[in-house]
């Protein structure tokens, strides 16, 4: 078993989700999706109560786009 696979399989079990990059490419910041997840999920919930998030996808920005 590679060390990618196991590293996936263990995200998996304890419901991590990826973990995607805060910041550019050197800066060392990660958060994980089920993370960030619920924090977006709260911030609507409290901020914006007639909306109601089904499902939440997220991943990182186009470098490009991204200011």
């Amino acid at each position: 078993m590679t060390a990618d696979r196991w590293t996936r399989m263990v995200r998996q079990q304890v419901g991590l989700g990826r973990f995607l990059p805060l910041g550019g490419p050197y800066d060392g910041a990660w958060i994980a999706e089920r993370a960030a997840s619920g924090v977006l999920r709260g911030a609507a919930e409290r901020d914006v109560p007639e909306v109601r998030l089904d499902g939440v996808r997220i991943g990182p920005a186009d470098p490009g786009e991204a200011a």
